[in-house]
């Protein structure tokens, strides 16, 4: 069964405000069904067991380092500052945003919101780079989130809709959507996002995961000092 149907959306009458670290987000409910060819020309997958790690470990190191106690990150201003990391200022439509997660639990560590079948699956957030829309697509054991990755950009890129790709996953994961944007007829700039910023020898920019996590744990500079 293809998941494609899951990134295209129409409005629904839903509203929904969520507050983290000072910042007000309004998200309006969407109501997920197949428009055709209304394909998403911006998009960012988030492998969320790997960012749980990523968060878990960024959140132990800090709170020693300033001395005291984080706040919950502001989910939606994580996607935010990525995307302007990934050099997208504002993009073309509604970027989707694909949650893809082999969790048993279903939420994002230390974040608001959290709960993602209930408080962001469905939900789109108006933000300074435009709306972002999210959709949580679950494995369910039937598919691992490096070959679901792999396979929604895969069938977006075969649209030739898509002008941006942004990866948040693991080293492996990234690598191969790498490979198989390389071999795209109309190939989107690509971006992924890792934990150490290294850079790679296949010309797609690397960008460093710290820099947007430190913006939406509101963690302010001189507190680095």
């Amino acid at each position: 069964m293809s998941c494609i149907v899951l990134w295209l959306a129409i409005f629904d009458s839903r509203i929904m405000t969520v507050v983290a670290n000072n910042y007000i987000f309004t998200a309006v409910k969407l109501k997920f069904m197949d428009k055709g060819n209304d394909n998403p020309r911006t998009l960012l997958l988030v492998d969320v067991q790997w960012l749980n790690v990523q968060v878990d470990g960024f959140v132990e190191y800090m709170q020693r380092r300033i001395g005291r106690k984080l706040d919950d990150m502001d989910f939606v201003r994580l996607c935010v500052c990525a995307l302007l990391d990934a050099g997208i200022e504002r993009a073309g439509g509604t970027v989707e945003v694909g949650l893809l997660d082999d969790s048993a639990d279903g939420r994002l560590h230390h974040a608001v919101p959290a709960d993602m079948s209930g408080e962001l699956d469905g939900y789109a957030y108006d933000t300074m780079v435009g709306r972002i829309a999210f959709s949580l697509t679950p494995t369910l054991g039937l598919s691992s989130v490096a070959d679901m990755c792999v396979d929604l950009a895969g069938q977006l890129l075969q649209m030739k809709a898509l002008r941006h790709l942004v990866v948040l996953a693991d080293a492996a994961t990234c690598q191969a959507v790498a490979d198989m944007v390389d071999k795209a007829d109309e190939a989107p700039v690509l971006v992924r996002f890792a934990n150490d910023g290294r850079e790679t020898g296949d010309g797609h920019d690397v960008c460093q995961l710290a820099y947007p996590l430190l913006n939406a744990f509101g963690i302010r500079p001189e507190e680095l000092d």
